[in-house]
């Protein structure tokens, strides 16, 4: 658990459900996503208000089961992540975000090219990858609609927003370091 209350995030050490499985003969694809990919404190201030996004996870369970891969959206971000979203180390996000999208890691990714905050200029053709947050929850709205049959009755739906929140990825070093002080992981 994150040393904060406050902040949704947990580590897991599957360290030895990957040992397991090597002695079984099984393969198991995993892609560690190591800090160097987390934004240093001087590059969270020259990020863009609008930043294109990349979140890889499985949105109600869905997955392509046959090739065991997971969804991957693409959006961009509802806050300025260079400012702590309501004083929070948090952003939001706007892409469809549904349950199950939960710990999804949200990507700061660009392909061709960017406009850096820092020296104020495009890069051209270069690409970009940085580990912006993590996905833990997202605003609903209310529904209200009335069925007319032979009565009526009204009900309240709950709709996604297609926005999401996501904590800073900065906060993953605090939730390492916890763990290797305290829990000896």
């Amino acid at each position: 658990m994150h040393p904060d209350p406050n902040i949704d995030l947990c580590a897991i050490n599957f360290s030895s459900c990957i040992e397991q499985a090597t002695e079984q003969g099984i393969s198991i694809f995993y892609t560690p996503v190591g800090f160097e990919l987390i934004p240093d404190e001087s590059e969270w201030e020259f990020f863009d208000a609008i930043e294109e996004v990349t979140m890889i996870g499985c949105p109600n369970g869905l997955s392509d089961s046959v090739n065991n891969l997971p969804i991957i959206r693409q959006g961009v971000t509802a806050t300025s992540p260079s400012f702590p979203y309501n004083g929070k180390q948090e952003f939001m996000v706007d892409m469809a975000c549904f349950p199950g999208s939960s710990g999804s890691p949200i990507f700061l990714y660009n392909k061709n090219g960017y406009f850096d905050g820092k020296s104020k200029s495009y890069i051209m053709g270069a690409a970009r990858l940085r580990l912006l947050g993590i996905l833990y929850s997202g605003p609903l709205i209310s529904n209200t609609g009335q069925i007319t049959l032979n009565t009526s009755f009204k009900f309240d739906v709950a709709s996604m927003m297609h926005l999401g929140n996501a904590i800073r990825s900065s906060e993953l070093k605090k939730l390492e370091l916890y763990a290797s002080t305290y829990l000896n992981i």
